[in-house]
């Protein structure tokens, strides 16, 4: 029964013992033929199903463990670690869902620290988060005039006119 999770990974009795719940011990009892409960056997079923639904986007063993290992979600919990704490439904949903392609990285000052002067009220919000620098931004605003039309150089327009 879990041996289909041994070849998925390739972890250890003890590895494969933590994510469906039950000691190494049991898994040896289990392949010598002895009876598995209810309560196990549905958990390794959900167990195995998850990474069977994982495979689909991490079809090589490296690439399953990797997701497995990995921090994810709002909490920073890997898959394996919501598997042991029998969160399935949570590990299932990341096995099955991917990023919004929209998402992007925080921002460096995003992870700083936030100043002791800034907390006590000595410093303000302008001088504790500088505006960042968007040199894009700058050169398309620099060809808008006041009304907010862009304006061409002289040798664009007399370009475009000829």
């Amino acid at each position: 029964m879990f041996f289909r999770i041994f070849l998925y990974t390739d972890f250890s009795q003890d590895r494969i013992g933590r994510l469906i719940g039950v000691t190494r011990q049991a898994m040896n009892g289990w392949k010598k033929g002895g009876k598995i409960a209810d309560d196990n056997r549905q958990r390794l079923f959900a167990v195995r199903e998850v990474l069977e639904r994982a495979i689909f986007k991490y079809p090589t063993q490296a690439g399953l463990v990797a997701w497995l290992d990995t921090p994810r979600g709002a909490e920073g919990s890997t898959p394996a670690q919501l598997l042991e704490d029998k969160k399935i439904d949570e590990a299932r949903l990341l096995a099955v869902a991917t990023p919004s392609p929209h998402l992007i990285r925080a921002q460096p000052w995003a992870k700083r620290a936030t100043s002791e002067a800034f907390l006590i009220g000595e410093e303000h919000y302008p001088e504790a988060c500088p505006p960042q620098q968007n040199d894009e931004f700058d050169l398309l605003n620099d060809d808008l005039d006041n009304d907010g039309i862009i304006v061409l150089d002289d040798e664009a327009s007399e370009d475009s006119s000829s």
